[in-house]
């Protein structure tokens, strides 16, 4: 625990006395660890006369095996396809079963899935009778998915347990009061504290002052509300660094150097933020790059970043938190916006890439809501980008939760199963591997703390 129980105590006071006691429980619907065993997860649907199951085999194949009760006389082929999503409908890849009889078949994983991707390949059978009329679709059976066995071992020295979180906007809130800043505000609380969390990389901090909520600023409030348990915010402004001639030190936004314009003026996503437990760390440099915009626009793509020294080990550890561009594109293109993603990435890996040269050795962790998932067409190509660099996915351990539920909630409950991520941890630069990953999901509407769910991982450092 990052969090003593005396700092707990001070901070559920604190909340208290400003009314926002948080609730008495943590959420208690999620999915206990996914096992080996359990690494793969049907989907409802499809055809019920015959099922699969599929097993991830020592060189990283996949063996999928089905059953049926029609008759091999009747059947004229069976075809299994694999892909990136569970529609079928991205880096698709056919197999053709060698005769009516087979009941099984060796697959390789979809495109770029990988023991340190975390991803998953859906496969969905296909059974082709022979009395089919023309233009008739053959039987499908559910889709089904699995993830490649982790095989990285994790072995640093010391371990250090951390979030990612999108709180959610206070600006131009609509819909049920259930869902508003006012009844969010101590679940976002509770939901760092009892994560055990002791650096986290927030997004959508950006509610500004007077609209509703008080005199401060949506990140202001969470770091306040934070400050009895010990909790920091991490400034803009590096420390160590002194400022340029006419370069305004405004330690509360994100700025071009130079730029003296009004802080009303100020550009971009200023709610990406980072916040760490200083009774277990110490700041020991930060700083931000811009990763660029969408053309025509002032949201600026501001990605902070901040290096650590744990205080019971003496190790060290780069964190960086992201909120990238968040506008869609159309089905069928153009693509723009996933393309500036990818170019946003690109910063992101030199930003990465720059800081382990500076700090070789030091793990570097990456967090944040990627704007970017397995459905995101024309493919997942943040995350693509991200494990061609060479980074890891926490996703990728033995000891995960609630992995079958998304990481977003949209404000709908129950929350239904799917495999799609928006919000991720990845670590490039130090020890690799996974202890643990948790996507703190609840089902309870009066839990919610924003439309995104809470992500933790433990991971290994030194």
């Amino acid at each position: 625990m990052h969090l003593s129980m005396g700092r707990l105590a001070a901070a559920v006071m604190s909340l208290s006395l400003l009314g926002l006691a948080p609730a008495q429980t943590a959420p208690s619907d999620a999915a206990g660890p996914e096992t080996a065993r359990r690494a793969y997860v049907g989907e409802t649907g499809g055809n019920k006369s015959f099922n699969l199951k599929l097993t991830n085999l020592p060189d990283g194949t996949i063996r999928a095996t089905w059953w049926t009760n029609v008759k091999t006389r009747s059947i004229t082929k069976w075809v299994i396809k694999t892909s990136t999503t569970r529609r079928m409908d991205q880096f698709v890849k056919g197999y053709k079963v060698r005769s009516a009889g087979t009941r099984s078949a060796i697959l390789r994983p979809a495109s770029l899935v990988t023991p340190a991707s975390g991803d998953y390949t859906f496969v969905k059978l296909y059974m082709y009778p022979k009395r089919m009329k023309k233009g008739a679709r053959p039987f499908e059976s559910a889709t089904w998915w699995i993830r490649p066995t982790t095989t990285a071992v994790p072995a640093g020295t010391g371990r250090v347990l951390v979030g990612a979180f999108n709180v959610r906007t206070w600006n131009n809130e609509s819909g049920p009061d259930v869902f508003r800043w006012s009844n969010r505000r101590a679940n976002v609380t509770r939901e760092i504290l009892e994560s055990g969390a002791g650096v986290v990389g927030i997004q959508e901090a950006s509610g500004s002052a007077d609209r509703g909520y008080g005199p401060l600023r949506q990140r202001d409030v969470i770091a306040n509300d934070l400050a009895p348990a010990g909790w920091k915010i991490v400034t803009p402004i590096d420390p160590t660094r002194r400022p340029a001639i006419g370069e305004r030190v405004d330690p509360g936004y994100y700025v071009h150097a130079g730029d003296t314009k009004p802080v009303k003026t100020v550009d971009g996503l200023q709610g990406t933020r980072i916040l760490y437990d200083a009774d277990d760390y110490t700041l020991l440099k930060n700083g931000y790059i811009d990763a660029g915009r969408p053309a025509g626009s002032t949201a600026t793509v501001w990605i902070p970043w901040a290096r650590f020294e744990q205080k019971s080990t003496g190790l060290r550890f780069k964190f960086v938190s992201v909120h990238l561009t968040h506008a869609a594109d159309p089905q069928r293109g153009p693509y723009r916006m996933a393309a500036l993603r990818v170019a946003e990435t690109q910063r992101i890996v030199k930003l990465v890439d720059n800081l382990n040269t500076s700090y070789p050795g030091e793990q570097s962790i990456v967090v944040g809501d990627m704007n970017s998932t397995i459905y995101t067409f024309p493919n997942n190509g943040v995350h693509r980008e991200f494990v061609r660099s060479g980074f890891y996915d926490a996703f990728s351990t033995n000891d995960l939760a609630s992995a079958d539920r998304p990481t977003t909630n949209s404000f709908v409950f129950p929350v239904k199963k799917s495999p799609q991520r928006r919000d991720y941890i990845l670590t490039k630069g130090g020890p690799t591997g996974s202890f643990r990953y948790v996507n703190r999901v609840y089902q309870n509407k009066a839990l919610t703390a924003s439309d995104h769910y809470m992500q933790v991982a433990e991971l290994p450092i030194g």
